[in-house]
């Protein structure tokens, strides 16, 4: 299945997981998708087809690489997009058995609230399989420096056969979580250091803590 990487060199993060940093690549093998892999796998194909520039951010990241918990929402921060192309996105999403919780898109006037009163005022649509609310899609356009970052900085997971993602740099992700600071986020934050410990950037995760305010002292 992974046939393609053949001669890139990747390190064994796990027996079920490899890491490929220059290529920003990350190959993970995972025996049954829980809802939330299938759901973001889904809307993933979506947002590829119509190269709409996006990552996954926060606490969907560590249950991806197998920490034990549930999640109400997968996370997404998306580049700017004008409407023409945000109604098309709309009509994909229905297309694969997708609805928006807040509006109706089926309708004109309800993908132009959509567009107007939530994506770009800086509020989160929400995406969900019809008949299903959680979990679901939360929807959110860049707005600063460090989700611009995590735009052009992304890693691509592939999820063995079944698809792949774009995600977040792992070093802000976890200094992004202490800074969060809630118990659950701290474990999240923790989660991923400890998996990724020997495999991380160290210099570039002390000035994402530092830039946030955090300390490292957290992880331990």
């Amino acid at each position: 299945m992974w046939s393609r990487f053949r001669g890139r060199k990747f390190v064994s993060v796990t027996n079920a997981l490899f890491l490929n940093r220059e290529d920003r690549l990350i190959l993970l093998e995972k025996e049954e998708l829980g809802p939330e892999d299938e759901l973001i796998l889904d809307f993933s194909e979506v947002l590829n087809v119509h190269n709409v520039r996006y990552a996954v951010v926060a606490g969907y990241l560590s249950i991806l690489f197998g920490r034990n918990r549930r999640t109400d929402d997968v996370d997404i921060v998306v580049e700017e997009m004008d409407f023409v192309r945000f109604r098309m996105l709309c009509r994909s999403v229905i297309e694969k058995s997708f609805e928006a919780l807040q509006v109706d898109i089926s309708i004109e006037e309800g993908v132009k609230k959509l567009y107007n009163e939530y994506f770009m005022a800086g509020y989160k649509p929400r995406f969900v399989k019809k008949g299903v609310l959680l979990p679901n899609i939360e929807f959110k356009k860049a707005s600063n420096t460090l989700e611009e970052y995590v735009l052009d900085n992304f890693y691509t997971v592939l999820i063995g056969d079944k698809g792949s993602i774009k995600i977040s740099p792992l070093e802000l992700q976890i200094a992004y979580k202490l800074w969060l600071g809630s118990d659950k986020d701290i474990g999240d934050a923790r989660f991923l250091y400890r998996l990724f410990e020997n495999f991380l950037d160290l210099g570039e995760l002390r000035m994402w803590c530092e830039k946030l305010g955090v300390g490292m002292e957290w992880l331990e």
